[in-house]
């Protein structure tokens, strides 16, 4: 309930501020997107259309509107809200992968390719286009290429999250789960020196429960960072996981916190406790 009225709350204030500036577009944009999140759609859609009306020219406000379209399910109203966008600017991203993706859940397999390819050739440095270029390529059948193309995203930027997600879903289907262990290794090797790199390298051993490498990459990564509380609480679970419960507890007082390690690692160290029944 409090949530509920804090929400309520905020609500007003954003209409507040749009009434006191009008002239402001981001006021009209923050309204439309806690409207939304409230599910209040007919209001979201007022305020929308409102916007479109009052600044014609400006590719966000017709992206604020085609969301509300897709949270009304009106596709149609969504396509044309994003091709409305993409008019005023060609190369605008978000609006370009926003229409592909409209376009692939109507079945326009063609026209969601044309969109995003589109979208490239104005931006090849966009890493999200091609991770929505695999998206389409995928459900065209073309697999091989969709994974091309998802692998030059995160080859250009590691910590994109989702391209990571799709590659390690889409290997698991064609049957082929050590493909992104292999990038992953590519990767640490291209950049020893970048704990993105290895982390995801860690999480995908942890996954594939390849323990003896991940403890080694662990080792690397706190050699990078010796702070990083994440590292050590990974190691103990992996150590906790091999029965090594020594080297676990050893693991959740590393000396660089002296006596006073963190609070995640003294959780981690009353599980190791715990997995040897001392439950007291």
């Amino acid at each position: 309930l409090l949530r509920l009225l804090h929400r309520e709350r905020f609500a007003e204030q954003l209409h507040e501020a749009q009434a006191a500036r009008p002239d402001l577009w981001q006021a009209a944009s923050a309204l439309v997107v806690q409207l939304l999140e409230m599910e209040r759609n007919d209001e979201a859609l007022k305020e929308a259309l409102r916007s479109t009306e009052r600044f014609p020219l400006l590719p966000r406000v017709w992206l604020d509107l085609s969301r509300v379209h897709q949270q009304c399910r009106d596709s149609a109203g969504e396509i044309e809200a994003l091709e409305t966008a993409l008019r005023i600017s060609p190369v605008y991203g978000e609006a370009s992968r926003q229409l592909s993706e409209a376009l692939l859940r109507e079945g326009r397999l063609d026209d969601a390719r044309s969109v995003i390819e589109k979208a490239i050739a104005g931006a090849p440095r966009d890493i999200y286009n091609y991770g929505t270029l695999g998206d389409v390529l995928w459900a065209l059948g073309q697999h091989d290429e969709a994974i091309e193309e998802v692998t030059r995203a995160v080859g250009q930027a590691p910590g994109y999250d989702y391209g990571w997600h799709q590659l390690r879903k889409w290997s698991t289907q064609i049957g082929r789960p050590e493909l992104v262990l292999d990038l992953l290794r590519e990767q640490t090797e291209q950049r020893p020196n970048e704990p993105r790199s290895w982390r995801l390298l860690v999480e995908a051993l942890v996954e594939t429960r390849q323990p003896e490498e991940c403890l080694a990459a662990l080792d690397r990564l706190l050699e990078i960072n010796p702070r990083d509380i994440e590292s050590h609480s990974t190691k103990a679970y992996v150590l906790i996981e091999l029965g090594r419960f020594e080297e676990a507890a050893a693991a959740c007082r590393p000396e660089i916190f002296a006596d006073a390690p963190p609070i995640e690692l003294r959780g981690r160290a009353a599980e190791v406790l715990a997995r040897q029944g001392d439950h007291d």
